[in-house]
């Protein structure tokens, strides 16, 4: 007969299933870490049971990582059991690895190094996080021994996921993939939104495919994370140099310098400085009316940054003063612009509507500015452009109805009211318009010179103006000048045809034919050296020449160009018209208007330009012939300039 089995052992209550630090376990078996636990004693049974294999077990006990309670069993077997004992002993852990867990994660002593950002670096684990616990331990030891069963691991952190997106984006940037590359770093944002790397990081992607104002953004909150971010800086510095947005480029570009001397920025400093002088000096053309030479400078701003709107901008505001109608062409593709390269509406849609106004389209450019102010952000500008097109629309129609009910002098007196007013000044084709009106106004008052001196103001200021040619021709043909009639005609037929012009030329013509008819005959040569001969004879006296003639009465010398003379007219007729002459003085102002008149009828054609030359050539040489007789004779030199220009 077997021996009676010996008297079970005591165990824990059913509470000692969940193990806690603060309560004492007996343990059966306890597992060791170099090897297994100790085996349960054999309990005797008293009815045999088959043999079953016994499943290998591993030399690692299983340990539950604390953060995970026991799953309690549903049905809990026998405490008796050898089974249960057995579970009981691989599932605790002993009281000389709690103490080992915990003396690992106590802090260090203060007399020991810390650990170098290069070993931070190349651990896994993260500053700043606590050491690896017992168990981690034996999941490495596991999985590079290649046994032991399979322990769950920790679930990375925020700032581990964060670095594996920013690691996976600079490979992405480096390829030059820059649009995976924005993916990944803004998954690095959504884990860190604090960390201003991951936002400069995406800037400089940003910044390679153009897209400016997403580059800016996020060089502003780096530098609003960290205000003492230099990357930051310096590129939000260059972004705003592309832009054309010259002062927040300087303090950003200087602040980045501040912070970090040794940042590579004298390049984008040396184009921030050329740009501002191209600005300075366009601005300061513009404050001169040097509308040409301001147009230059901002041409090279837009060479400098040419993914600038602003520069753009000044290239317009410049070029609406010179052509009109040219830059509205260049407005309508700004308007087609998107992304970065689109300026501000509001800008644009003054500088449309100012152009409008200075090609003489006063009713668009008002219809375009009322439609604006229901729409907010128009500027000021903008507001007070559009008041002043419509005072000088009722203006315009308040002197045309005094025109066309007779009352000629109240509107000629309302066109010179309108001539000065300072929102017409540079806007030529309004000038034209309302000069060729007065002229009108000045024909119907018997004032056909000041009329024809209008009329070729109105030329001068817009050279396809077909109504000043037509004008001013009618005022000729008054005036009998039937050759300079017919070129004002000529002229405004190749400009515009139209059949009523064609038969003012044809009488025109007619009117020359018959003028000519009734001259005398021209004569002969001999008679006219002869009769020349015969003047000689008669009056030996020296001839003066004349004065005051056509060049210095306009102030210009004889090799003066047909643009100089058209500029000295039209300054010496608006600074001498009889209208703005004092009460006493207007005798004299309307005689040297009738001078400046007759000098600029003459020296603006052609064809009477070279007869006045020929003369007064004519003039000079028996001027000079008969005064230096007296030089010649008591100097013994030989005269022959008679004999040379064939006057004797």
């Amino acid at each position: 007969q077997p021996p009676p089995p010996p008297p079970a052992p005591e165990t824990a209550p059913s509470s000692a299933l969940d193990p806690s630090p603060a309560t004492a376990y007996t343990f059966v078996g306890v597992a060791s870490l170099n090897g297994p636990g100790l085996r349960s004693p054999k309990v005797s049974k008293r009815s045999p049971k088959p043999k079953t294999k016994r499943p290998t077990r591993s030399p690692f006990p299983t340990v539950q990582p604390s953060a995970v309670p026991n799953p309690q069993p549903s049905s809990p077997p026998d405490d008796t059991s050898p089974q249960r004992k057995r579970n009981v002993s691989e599932s605790f852990i002993s009281p000389q690895r709690e103490r080992a867990a915990a003396s690992a994660t106590e802090d260090p002593p203060k007399d020991q190094p810390k650990a170098s950002a290069a070993s931070n670096e190349d651990d896994p684990c993260p500053a700043g996080e606590a050491p690896h616990s017992l168990q981690e331990g034996l999941r490495r030891l596991a999985s590079s021994s290649g046994t032991g069963p399979a322990l769950p691991t920790k679930p990375p952190s925020a700032r581990q996921k964060a670095e594996h997106h920013k690691e996976l984006g600079n490979q992405l940037y480096r390829l030059g993939d820059y649009k995976e590359a924005i993916d990944e770093y803004t998954q690095s944002i959504h884990a860190v939104p604090d960390n201003p790397s991951y936002y400069g990081n995406r800037a400089a992607c940003h910044w390679m495919l153009k897209c400016y104002s997403k580059c800016l953004s996020d060089s502003l909150e780096a530098t609003r994370h960290d205000p003492r971010y230099y990357k930051g800086h310096a590129r939000a510095g260059r972004t705003y140099l592309h832009l054309g947005r010259l002062q927040e480029a300087r303090y950003h570009l200087m602040k980045a310098k501040q912070l970090h001397n040794d940042v590579p920025l004298e390049t984008d400093l040396n184009m921030l400085g050329n740009a501002e002088t191209l600005e300075m000096a366009h601005a300061a053309h513009m404050a001169k009316d040097e509308f040409h030479r301001a147009l230059q400078k901002a041409k090279a701003l837009c060479d400098l940054l040419p993914d600038a709107p602003a520069a753009k901008l000044l290239s317009i505001g410049a070029l609406l003063y010179l052509k009109p109608a040219k830059a509205l062409l260049d407005i309508r593709q700004l308007w087609h612009a998107s992304g970065d390269n689109a300026p501000d509406p509001s800008e644009l849609t003054y500088l449309q509507a100012k152009a409008h106004f200075f090609d003489n389209s006063a009713q668009e450019s008002i219809n375009l500015l009322s439609e604006a102010t229901r729409r907010p952000g128009l500027s000021p500008k903008a507001h007070a452009l559009l008041y002043q097109v419509r005072q000088y629309e009722e203006d315009k129609q308040e002197a045309n109805a005094l025109f066309q009910t007779g009352k000629c002098q109240a509107a000629y007196d309302k066109y010179t009211r309108l001539l000065a007013s300072p929102t017409l000044k540079h806007n030529k084709a309004i000038l034209a318009v309302i000069s060729c009106n007065r002229a009108a106004a000045a024909k119907e008052l018997g004032r056909y010179r000041e009329a024809l001196a209008d009329c070729s103001i109105a030329i001068d200021l817009n050279g396809k103006y077909v109504r000043a040619y037509v004008r001013r021709a009618r005022i000729r043909m008054t005036l009998k000048e039937y050759e300079a009639a017919v070129r004002d005609l000529e002229q405004a037929q190749r400009l515009d045809y139209s059949a009523q012009v064609e038969e003012e030329l044809q009488q025109a013509h007619a009117q020359i034919n018959r003028q000519r008819a009734s001259e005398p005959p021209p004569r002969g040569a001999g008679q006219h050296q002869r009769s020349q001969h015969q003047y000689h004879q008669r009056d030996p006296a020296p001839c003066s020449r004349k004065a005051d003639d056509h060049y210095s009465t306009l102030g210009l010398s004889r090799s003066a160009s047909t643009a100089d003379v058209k500029k000295a007219y039209r300054t010496l007729a608006l600074k001498h018209h009889p209208d703005k002459a004092p009460e006493a003085e207007r005798s004299n102002a309307e005689k040297q208007f009738k001078l400046i008149n007759e000098a600029y009828a003459t020296l603006s054609d052609e064809g009477k330009r070279r007869e006045y030359d020929r003369k007064q050539t004519q003039s000079d040489r028996r001027y000079y012939h008969d005064t230096s007789h007296f030089h010649d004779f008591f100097t013994g030199q030989r005269h022959n300039r008679s004999r040379k220009w064939g006057w004797v």
